[in-house]
């Protein structure tokens, strides 16, 4: 483990910050987008994260399937 079992709790806590945080700024941000710009520039912007999602579980499909 990278972390020490007594600090479990603030390893946990800094976690939990830090994704729901990131969460938390991703709708705040798509509805600043979505404002200025519209629908069609915000699927604009996550057409690329969708597609290389898509090229990595082809990827990991791909290798999972070559006997070792």
């Amino acid at each position: 483990a990278s972390y020490h079992p007594s600090e479990k709790g603030k390893v946990q806590g800094f976690h939990d910050f830090v994704l729901f945080g990131s969460v938390a700024c991703a709708s705040l941000m798509s509805g600043m987008v979505y404002n200025a710009w519209g629908w069609t520039m915000l699927n604009w912007m996550i057409f690329p994260v969708a597609a290389l999602c898509f090229v990595a579980l082809g990827a990991l499909k791909i290798t999972s399937l070559r006997p070792a």
